[in-house]
């Protein structure tokens, strides 16, 4: 019997995250350990950079294409790296995708489907304390978004630019 398949999959949430690289190297080891505990075959690592909630994410596209070409697993390291959206999730599973998730390798359906349940909710939560804090430094004063100090500075044009087009939309 050959060893089994896996396409691995990382994602975080911001650009900042994907420079520093410390979110995706913590995903792609998890799942490499899982990869080698089970004696498997890595046949490519995909990273994202895209919001857990964004549903229309090309490289996922691609990751889960490959995996199905080559009757791999998908693996992600938790299943929120995959998506914070029950619907997807639930998509994915019904369509038949072999999905796996490196911290609960023995999960099956229902579990994942609970999992992203949780999940989601997690990610209504972050969205309402993000709210509730840029909410408090408002009511502080601290300026936010392109209203504070020097944040167009060298970019004058651009902001001219997003104007018209925001003026002409």
């Amino acid at each position: 019997m050959s060893n089994p398949k896996f396409v691995i999959y990382a994602r975080v949430s911001t650009a900042e995250q994907g420079a520093s690289g410390l979110g995706v190297e913590a995903q792609t080891h998890a799942c490499q350990s899982y990869v080698a505990s089970v004696g498997g075959e890595i046949v490519k690592t995909f990273i994202e950079v895209a919001s857990g909630d964004d549903d229309d994410r090309p490289v996922l596209a691609a990751a889960l294409k490959l995996a199905k070409r080559s009757r791999a697993v998908l693996l992600v390291a938790k299943l929120d790296r995959l998506s914070r959206a029950v619907a997807l999730v639930a998509g994915l599973l019904r369509r038949g995708a072999e999905i796996r998730v490196a911290e609960c390798a023995t999960a099956n359906v229902l579990e994942l489907q609970v999992r992203s349940i949780i999940a989601e909710e997690e990610r209504r939560k972050i969205s309402e304390r993000t709210r509730d804090a840029l909410a408090a430094a408002k009511r502080r004063g601290v300026a936010l978004g392109s209203s504070r100090a020097g944040h167009w500075a060298g970019r004058e044009e651009r902001r001219r630019a997003g104007a018209a087009a925001g003026s002409a939309a």
